[in-house]
């Protein structure tokens, strides 16, 4: 049975030069993407939150995803993240019922949460489910994407520059820093390698969003800043072993 593909370890082994020092320096690249991954998901709370916040206040109503201004549409690729998160947060729900309350909730019919649901009175898709159980199933690309040229008159001018309060910031500075977070918390997701120019791009764009994103303390230094501190610290540690390790192999020629 094989643990690791050949494929996978080609790499590292044509770096290493055996079998046992690849297995290892994979481990520790798989690691490194764990911590990565946490600091990563934090900002992307933090990000989530403030972009709900933001919204709620602009639109002044909680089910905004749903129905926002007449006047305010949302492209097709969120209309339909939306309307995705709207069945997932109905489906778990309905999973967590017990098998009375799902009985009992078969012989109620209610309104359609989203406009134009052909789903039938009375099953997982028709029941309505409160705003933030479908935030929590909207993932980092759609909060990225409110970022993005597409949003920045709609969005980007009219709010959410209140996220990235430094003026001299462009909504293009926020959305490629944002775009390298989503690319390697993608790579990690799937255990893929991040490591050399993807680690240092990824390691800058933390830097910039926790030093440029939300309000500051007493003290001027951003509350994200602050949550995160212990973490990146660690996270950029292990980077520098973790390059120094790699730098170490190429320069022995061990491959």
């Amino acid at each position: 049975m094989k643990l690791l593909s050949a494929e996978r370890l080609a790499p590292l082994l044509a770096l290493t030069g055996a079998y046992p020092a690849a297995i290892d320096l994979h481990l520790d690249i798989l690691r490194l993407g764990g911590t990565l991954l946490t600091v990563t998901g934090v900002i992307e709370v933090a990000l989530r939150n403030a972009v709900c916040e933001c919204m709620e206040q602009h639109f002044g109503r909680p089910d905004w995803l749903s129905t926002p201004f007449p006047t305010f549409q949302w492209l097709p690729s969120e209309r339909q993240r939306i309307r995705l998160a709207e069945s997932n947060a109905r489906k778990a729900m309905y999973a967590k019922l017990s098998p009375a309350a799902r009985a009992a909730f078969k012989n109620l019919a209610s309104v359609p949460a989203v406009s134009g649901d052909v789903s039938q009175p009375g099953t997982p898709d028709h029941a309505s489910v409160p705003s933030g159980q479908v935030v929590a199933q909207l993932t980092l690309f759609f909060w990225k994407r409110l970022y993005s040229d597409d949003y920045d008159k709609r969005l980007w001018r009219r709010m959410l520059k209140s996220t990235f309060p430094n003026k001299a910031l462009s909504r293009a500075d926020v959305a490629s820093k944002l775009e390298i977070l989503y690319q390697n918390r993608n790579r990690v997701a799937h255990h893929e390698p991040v490591h050399g120019r993807r680690l240092r791009e990824a390691l800058q764009a933390i830097d910039f969003v926790v030093n440029e994103f939300g309000d500051t303390d007493a003290e001027g230094k951003r509350y994200l800043s602050r949550l995160l501190d212990r973490d990146i610290q660690r996270l950029k540690a292990d980077a520098r072993i973790l390059q120094a390790t790699l730098t170490g192999f190429k320069r022995s020629g061990s491959g």
